[in-house]
This record gives C-alpha cells, sequence and structure tokens, in this order.
C-alpha cells in the first residue's frame, strides 16, 4: 500500500469513527473515544494506545515537503466544496493531527503558539517554522467541515470547530482539545449533585455558573482545573460539558448497576400538561424519562408495595412513563422518595421530592418536563407545596421578580392538582441578581442575562427550523444593550442579514425570518460591548429535504392494518402510498359481503381516560422535608482565594437536596419589594391553539422523510398546545396515502411513520390526484412541466387535511410523457396509476388480514374493566370478564381485548376489537349502498389501514360525519366489497 493509499485509509477510518451518525444532533469533536480508539486500533493493528500517532505520522507523510504542507489538499477541499460536498471530508486526517497536537499542548497545560507548533512539528515531521507560517492555510478545512456538518443537517454531529482566542488558526484545533475524553466521565459528579434529570436545556452562560463551584470540589483534577482557569478556553469548556450532559441524559437500559458509574444517569422526571376540558382544564403528570424505548421495560415495582410497572412511550412519544400511573395512584406520592427496580435490581430509578417543582415546556410535544431550577425570561409551571409560609415567600417573590401574569390553581380549578399543592401556571422571571431565601434558590435564575432563546415555530430538529414557521429569536438582559444579528454561515462580510438592537429586551420576528428561506445561518448576540454567543441554526423545508442514506427507510403495508415485522423479503407483497408492488392475486372479492344499506347503531366517538380505581398507601415517611414543609439547609463556605461571588453549594442536612446559592456574609439580602399585584387566581380564559396549517405540517414531514412518533408530535406541538386528536391526524394522512405507518402489534399505536413517494392516482381518464411527497418548488416544476400541454394542476385547500393537488386534461399515457424529466429534490420520479381500483381490491384480500394486528393477551384482573354493549355502543361497568366480548381497561394506556366462545383473548386497535364483538354478536357496523355509492361506519369502527385509504382513492378527500356516521363517498363496489370481506368474512386466526 502506497502513501496514499494509506493515507486514504486512514481518513475513512475515521470519517467511519466520527462521522458514523453515532452523534447524531450532538456536538462532535475530532478526538477519538475509546470506541473509536480500539476500532481503529483493529483497523491498524496497533495498540489503542499507539493510534493517534500513528495517524498523525501518516498525515505528515502526505504533506507537502516545500513551501506550503498543506498544498496539495487545498485543492482538493476546494473541488470538494465546488462540486457540493456530496462525500464525507477528504481531510479529516488532517484536522485530527491538528487537534491531537492541540490534545498535547493541554496536557503540558502549555498553550502558547510555540509550543502548539512544536508539539505539531513532531507527530507529522514538518518543519515548525514552515507549519507556523503557513497557518492560515488550514482554515479552508475548519470552515468546509463546519459548513458540510450544518448541510446535512447535523446527522453526523453539530460543529464545534472555533475560534476561542486570539491565536486564531491555533484556536480552531484547541476548541477540539480542552477536555481529554477520560475526564468528561468526572462531570457525571456534577450533573448527579445537582439533581440534573437531563431534561435540562442550559446555555453555556448557565452551566459556567454551576462549573466555576464544581471545578473548586475534590470531584474534579488539577488538569481541568487549570484548563477553567484559562478564561479563553471556558465557552469550549463548557460546550464539553454540555455535549456531555447531553451523552449522560441518554438511556442504557438493560445495563448492569453494578458495572456503571455511581453517578450513572437513573433519576426520574414528572412530565406535566393541562389540556382544556369541560367544566374545567385537566392537569396530568407522569412520572418516567425524556427518552424513546424501543419495547417497553418491564418486570417493575415500586418500592413498598408489590403492584408491577411498565415503562413505555404509550402517552406520549418522547416521555417514557411508568403505567399505572403512581402519581394518579396516591394523594401522598410527591411527598418522598421514590424508590423503582426490576426484581434482578438491574435496572434502578428513583426520583427526589422537592418543595418547589419548576416544569418548561419541551420541544418533544404538548408537554413540559421538570427541570432543577427555572430559565430567566421562559415561562415555566411550577408546582409549589401548599403551606403558608411556603406560598406567602413565592407570591412576594413573583410579584417583585416575575411579570405578574402567573395564576395560581388547586384542583377545584384545574382538576388533578395534587391534594396539599398548588399549581402556579405561566411563571416568567426577569433577569435580576438579588438574593432569595433558601427555599425559593429553584426560583431564580442562574444568569441575570439570557442566552439566545427561540419562541414558537416548528422545530424539526436540534438547532432546525422550518423556514416558513420559524421561531421568534429573542435576548434580554436586566440593564444594558442587547444585540441580534444573523449571518449566512459562510458569510465573510460583516453586514449581516438581520440586526436589532435594544435596551434590555430584543428579537427579531418570526415574519422577518421567513424572508431568509432555506440555508444556514449564524445567529451573534451581544450584551453591551461583550460577545454573548456565536449559534448555528438551520432554516429547512421540503424543498431542502434531509439527504437520503442508508439509515432511511419506509414503513410499507405488509397486510390490511400495518404491522408487519420489519424484515422484509424484496418480494413481499406491500403498499407503499398509491403503490402496489409484488401483487399476488387472492380469491375474488365476496360481492355477497355487500347489503343493503343498515340502520347503523349510533355510537359516540372513542375518547377515553382510564379511571383508576384502587390507591397506593404508605409511600412517604412522616417527616419528609416536603411533607413537614421545610429545609435543614447546610451552605458551604467560601475558600480563600476565591472571588466572593463564586457559587457556593447549598444542601439539606437530612434530604441531601443540592442547590447553588452566593456567599452572602454579613451583607444583608436585598429587601424584597413589597407586593403591588398578588398572584392572580385562576381563571380559566387560556387563548384556543391556532388551527393546524396541514399544508406547513405536512412540508415539514416531508423535509423528515421518516421518523418516530415523537418526531411527529414534536411538529404537530408547533400549532397545538394539546393536540388531542393525534391518532386521527395520523390515520388520515395515511387514509389519503401521504403517510405509510407502522403500527404496534396488540394495540395499533403509532411506532413509525414514512412519506411514500410522490404518486398521481387516476380517478377517472382524465383526472389524477397527487399523494405522497411534495414540496413548492417540486409542485412548481410539475406545472413548468405541463405548460405546453392542455394538462392543468389545480390546488384545493381543505380543512383537516393538505390541500387536494389534482392534473386533469391528460390520460396516464399523455402524463408521463410530460412529467418523465420532473424529480423531486431528491432525485425520484413521480410514480403514475392508472388503475388503482383494480391493484387495491386485489391487494385488500391477498394480504393478511386484522389478524396480524391482534396480539394474544392474559387477561387477568385488570384495573377500570368495562365490557362494550354492542346494541348501544356504550361501555358499560364490568366485575368479570367471564363472557364473550370486547372489553377495555388500564394497561399501559387504554386497552382493548376481545375474548372469544372458547376464551382466547386478543387485543388490538379499538376498532378491530369491537367490529369482532359486533360479528360475534351477529351485528354489523359497516354498511354499503351501491346506489348512492357511500360506505358508512358507526362512530368509533372506522376501517383503518390500507382499508381506510381503499376508501378514499376515488375523491382524495376524507370522509365526513353526519348524524354520528361516518361517511366515506364515491367508493366503488368492488372496494366496498373486499373491505367488508376483511371485517366480516375472514376468519381470525392466529
Amino acid at each position: 500500500m502506497n502513501i496514499r493509499e494509506l493515507y486514504d485509509v486512514a481518513n475513512e477510518g475515521l470519517n467511519d469513527v466520527i462521522f458514523s451518525g453515532r452523534y447524531e444532533g450532538r456536538p462532535v469533536y475530532l478526538s477519538l473515544d475509546d470506541y473509536a480508539r480500539k476500532a481503529l486500533g483493529e483497523k491498524f493493528d496497533k495498540n489503542e494506545g499507539q493510534v493517534e500517532h500513528f495517524i498523525a505520522r501518516i498525515v505528515g507523510r502526505q504533506l507537502s515537503k516545500k513551501g506550503d504542507p498543506y498544498a496539495p489538499f487545498i485543492g482538493i477541499a476546494r473541488r470538494w466544496n465546488k462540486y457540493g460536498r456530496h462525500d464525507k471530508p477528504p481531510f479529516t486526517a488532517i484536522l485530527f493531527a491538528l487537534s491531537y497536537a492541540a490534545s498535547l499542548m493541554a496536557s503540558d497545560e502549555n498553550y502558547s503558539a510555540g509550543n502548539y507548533y512544536e508539539r505539531l512539528s513532531q507527530i507529522i515531521d514538518v518543519p515548525k517554522d514552515r507549519l507556523s507560517a503557513n497557518g492560515k492555510s488550514t482554515e479552508i478545512f475548519w470552515r468546509s467541515l463546519n459548513i458540510w456538518l450544518s448541510e446535512n443537517d447535523y446527522e453526523y454531529g453539530r460543529p464545534t470547530a472555533q475560534q476561542i482566542n486570539s491565536k486564531k488558526y491555533i484556536s480552531y484545533a484547541q476548541s477540539q482539545a480542552v477536555v481529554r475524553d477520560g475526564d468528561r466521565q468526572k462531570f457525571h459528579h456534577l450533573f448527579k449533585k445537582y439533581g440534573f434529570s437531563g431534561d435540562e436545556n442550559f446555555s453555556n452562560e448557565e452551566i459556567e455558573v454551576y462549573l466555576s463551584s464544581w471545578i473548586h470540589s475534590s470531584a474534579s483534577n488539577a488538569r481541568l482545573s487549570r484548563a477553567w482557569s484559562k478564561t479563553e478556553l471556558r465557552s469550549i469548556f463548557c460546550g464539553v460539558v454540555l455535549a456531555e450532559l447531553e451523552s449522560w441524559s441518554e438511556n442504557a437500559f438493560g445495563k448492569s448497576v453494578a458495572s456503571s458509574s455511581p453517578y450513572a444517569n437513573q433519576s426520574l422526571s414528572l412530565a406535566l400538561s393541562v389540556s382544556p376540558s369541560f367544566p374545567k382544564p385537566i392537569l396530568t403528570l407522569l412520572l418516567g424519562r425524556s427518552t424513546i424505548v424501543p419495547e417497553p421495560i418491564t418486570d417493575l415495582a415500586l418500592e413498598g408495595t408489590d403492584r408491577k410497572l411498565i415503562m413505555s412511550n404509550d402517552t406520549y412519544g418522547g416521555f417514557a412513563s411508568l403505567s399505572p400511573n403512581v402519581v394518579r395512584r396516591s394523594n401522598t406520592v410527591l411527598l418522598d422518595e421514590i424508590k423503582i427496580s426490576n426484581e434482578a435490581k438491574s435496572v434502578q430509578f428513583s426520583w427526589k421530592p422537592r418543595l418547589i417543582i419548576p416544569f418548561k415546556r419541551t420541544l418533544d410535544g404538548a408537554f413540559s418536563v421538570e427541570v432543577s431550577r427555572v430559565n430567566v425570561a421562559t415561562n415555566h409551571d411550577v408546582l409549589v407545596r401548599d403551606s403558608t409560609a411556603i406560598r406567602s415567600r413565592v407570591d412576594e417573590y413573583l410579584a417583585t421578580y416575575s411579570d405578574q401574569q402567573s395564576r395560581v390553581a388547586r384542583d377545584g380549578e384545574i382538576k388533578g392538582v395534587p391534594d396539599g399543592w398548588l399549581l402556579y401556571r405561566h411563571v416568567f422571571i426577569l433577569p435580576h441578581d438579588d438574593d432569595v431565601h433558601d427555599n425559593l434558590q429553584v426560583l431564580k435564575p442562574l444568569r441575570s442575562d439570557t442566552s439566545v432563546m427561540f419562541d414558537g415555530g416548528m422545530n424539526l430538529g436540534n438547532n432546525i427550523w422550518h423556514s416558513q414557521k420559524p421561531p421568534t429569536i429573542k435576548i434580554m438582559s436586566k440593564s444594558t444593550d442587547v444585540t441580534l444579528s444573523i449571518y449566512k454561515l459562510d458569510q465573510d462580510s460583516d453586514s449581516p442579514l438581520i440586526s436589532r438592537d435594544d435596551l434590555k429586551l430584543t428579537h427579531i420576528l418570526t415574519q422577518d425570518l421567513e424572508c431568509l428561506g432555506n440555508g444556514e445561518y449564524r445567529i451573534q448576540s451581544q450584551i453591551g460591548t461583550n460577545q454573548a454567543s456565536n449559534l448555528g441554526v438551520n432554516f429547512r423545508s421540503a424543498d431542502r429535504p434531509r439527504p437520503l442514506h442508508s439509515n432511511k427507510m419506509c414503513f410499507p403495508y405488509c397486510d390490511v392494518s400495518g404491522v408487519a415485522a420489519e424484515a422484509l423479503d424484496p418480494k413481499t407483497m406491500r403498499v407503499e402510498g398509491l403503490n402496489v408492488f409484488n401483487l399476488k392475486l387472492g380469491p375474488n372479492p365476496i360481492h355477497e359481503a355487500i347489503s343493503n344499506d343498515q340502520n347503523l347503531p349510533d355510537f359516540d366517538d372513542e375518547d377515553w381516560q382510564p379511571n383508576f380505581l384502587y390507591q397506593i398507601d404508605n409511600l412517604t415517611g412522616s417527616q419528609s422535608c416536603v411533607g413537614r414543609g421545610y429545609h435543614r439547609w447546610l451552605c458551604d463556605t467560601l475558600q480563600p482565594g476565591l472571588p466572593r461571588s463564586t457559587p457556593l453549594n447549598m444542601q439539606c442536612q437530612e434530604c441531601k437536596e443540592s442547590v447553588l446559592t452566593r456567599d452572602r456574609g454579613l451583607v444583608a439580602p436585598k429587601k424584597i419589594a413589597s407586593i403591588n399585584k398578588p398572584t392572580q387566581k385562576w381563571v380559566n380564559d387560556d387563548a384556543p391553539s391556532c388551527a393546524i396549517d396541514f399544508d406547513v405540517f405536512y412540508d415539514g414531514l416531508c423535509y423528515l422523510g421518516m421518523g418516530n412518533r415523537a418526531r411527529l408530535e414534536r411538529l404537530l406541538s408547533s400549532f397545538e398546545d394539546h393536540p388531542k386528536y393525534i391518532s386521527a391526524i395520523v390515520h388520515n394522512l395515511s387514509a389519503l396515502g401521504h403517510l405509510d405507518l407502522r403500527l404496534s402489534k396488540g394495540s395499533g399505536r403509532l411506532e413509525h411513520w414514512s412519506i411514500p413517494q410522490a404518486t398521481l392516482h387516476f380517478v377517472n381518464s382524465k383526472k389524477a390526484i397527487l399523494s405522497g411527497f411534495r414540496s413548492p418548488e417540486f409542485l412548481r416544476n410539475i406545472s413548468a412541466g405541463l405548460e405546453e400541454s392542455v394538462g392543468t394542476l389545480d390546488r384545493k385547500p381543505l380543512v383537516g387535511q393538505p390541500a387536494i393537488i389534482t392534473i386533469e386534461g391528460l390520460n396516464a399515457d399523455e402524463l408521463s410523457e410530460q412529467l418523465s424529466d420532473v424529480k423531486d429534490p431528491l432525485g425520484r420520479q413521480i410514480h403514475i396509476i392508472e388503475d388503482p381500483i383494480s391493484s387495491f381490491g386485489q391487494a385488500l384480500i391477498s394480504l393478511p388480514g386484522l389478524e396480524n394486528s391482534l396480539k394474544a393477551f392474559s387477561l387477568g384482573r385488570p384495573d377500570d374493566l368495562k365490557k362494550f354493549d354492542v346494541l348501544s355502543g356504550k361501555w358499560r361497568e364490568a366485575e368479570t370478564s367471564h363472557a364473550t366480548g370486547a372489553y377495555r381497561f388500564a394497561y399501559m394506556g387504554p386497552t382493548y381485548i376481545y375474548k372469544d366462545d372458547d376464551g382466547l383473548c386478543l387485543s388490538g386497535p379499538y376498532q378491530w376489537i369491537k367490529t369482532l364483538a359486533a360479528k360475534s354478536a351477529g351485528r354489523r357496523l359497516h354498511s354499503y349502498n351501491k346506489y348512492t355509492k357511500e360506505f358508512r361506519a358507526a362512530m368509533g369502527v372506522e376501517p383503518l389501514g390500507i382499508m381506510s385509504r381503499a376508501l378514499v382513492l376515488s375523491t382524495g378527500q376524507l370522509p365526513h360525519v353526519a348524524d354520528k356516521k361516518i361517511i366515506f363517498t364515491n367508493v366503488d363496489a368492488g372496494i366496498a366489497a373486499a373491505v367488508l370481506y376483511n371485517l366480516y368474512h375472514r376468519e381470525i386466526s392466529l
């Protein structure tokens, strides 16, 4: 292998381990962790400790021997940039060598330019003076890397290379090596000490306050302390800590506790939501973790009880909560520590109570998550222990330091507020530096100046926002001028695209950002004369969708419901959007399935939350700090030589809760101003959520291409504070051919979704409807492709779904010819289907039926058991489950089962379970009128999967509701027969 080939192998190996996707959405550094060293050691047959030096020597041998050492690679970088940066960087190995030299400099604790170039010269064997004279040449590599990471929407990681001091070309490398990989786990002690849940969204400035206290503790070390003493390195230091917090926050379920760090993240958090209801709103409190568990974690038990628990994403896609909900089972559950583990103790979780519990809205859905401390100038919900002393202090504090818009409620105003607690809503703390009472520390922001804040908008991912629905960007200070400026990421000019400045508060509005369009940008903020932050942000739409990579998947229907296994044979029959692949002919539709239009029962739509029957008792100790309403605080003393402003740790002597405070010494705290406006009592006048813009919402889905339930909920929550009918919205988009779904077997809950390729299906000889992927530019290209023909494109806005796009005037062959050169932004052509009715009719009777969505279930003695009355459509209280029929109860959320005559119990979607019960009773809940071509379903039993997709083929519009019936119009008789055949004539066999 020659020198060039060896360099290519080294560069490829670094790209594989650093840009593999394991840092998706998180900061990525050009340094090696244990995993990367091991992988590269095996690749080069080297000891793990020799890998860095070996790669650096390979780089040195490839550099120019005369003049500018980097000259050969500058041309390579320019060509890579010119042709679109489609592959991974060809200069990663060079940047790695530069970063490795910076890490050696950090080990010496000598941060001079001379030491850096001396170290670099030693490892790559190039004279020091040539390296120093040509340091500027390395800038193109760093800037190109940052642009590539941003253009790929941080799928390979977020950029971290930046200038951190006056030594510009050294500091890029230095930003990668401030903290050694081996020292990062030490920060876990900080996270655990201050009760971080992992749901915090700290700025650099906020985490700096914690670090300035923790760095002097025994859990730190001399190397970290000396690096921290370099003021210019602190912003990078803080970035490394925040990156480690993101990693620490992630779950690694199933790992043995004995083999994990004593500071591993095993903490639980509360999630809170308040949803509108009549006659008063309803509070939901869940205990769990902000994470996605691939499979429910079973065999968990609450310490002190014999009740079994399960952790799953049954309520929110982005929050794994415990079921049954322990918070709703006991009025005293928030007063003492909660411990949960499995029988083998290989999984252990705990939650500690607090007198004041703040919650902040998460980006992962329409709910808020418990945080360790409030942020300045951000809305919070706060649970407060209902004692006179605590509430009076909270009210005084909010009257002085908030915007005075908060409102307080008990269970009488908001159903579900726990006994003994108050819920303060809309708590917005203004910047201030005044001291507060010990118990109020969680309500005092750590910084009086804010970092850049994003308000509203549609968040597509980490620092990625929809260009048609961007956020408002804000920054606030307590006493000085603030400035916000936006630049193109690769912009050299000092002239910003947008800039705003004002006293104390400034913001750039959504409508201003809409003008920027798709692209990569950087946001600079300034407080007074000091630069506060330099933040990268992307604006995207379906005109710039996520790139297609090998990890992109689709979730086709391989049965009528959409719960097929992921491992598919290429020859398997499947439905993607409106396309049927590998069609296998089945029996002819049984037209006897069609009966005359029947008088279907008047059912109500299925909308149910469990009513828990049993309570959990004796969970709390009689003298817990939160139970009695106060802590006994012990504050650290200020170490000699440290500034008086150094934050100090304050810990409760009994429950060991820790918070940061300032050393007050003999300085009297500032007197809190008198209350000029008391905290308002609850008034139920919350502004209604804005209507969902389905075109923008679907454009966001098309940008992503695929995702899990949490991703979809994130987008939807940007329109609705409390999106109640997520399941209905998802199934409606599936019926229209806009989404393919992967549902959970046995429950029918959404697991994953994908956007089908753009398809035009004909509904008559000269009219076709577009389904699947779309974007504004793509639609313009389709319209342009029709210009020299008689074909016309029409866009008809509709309520409750994306606008219907039709093309009229051309037959299938003519349309194929006109659009042969039109491709979507990912380079895919449009599928054109001339006869979808025939293929879908065959698919409905050839694919596996309802049995694929059902799962055997052991019923036992469930909570809140009800039996379905087929005649009335009502759920009736049931003492036992001996009789044949449909049942529902509380188990990982609402659960539905059908019990047959032989005692076999099957769980599944409620639509199928109620249909099976009606079928066993000799009744029908669906009918078809061949004269009016209307297919009708009773409320709560609407067809799902490709059955609903087949029923809307001819119209491209969702069914309407009339007289408590769901009515599909213009339905082909063969399609209706195939749907009824599936519902009433197929045998269910597992």
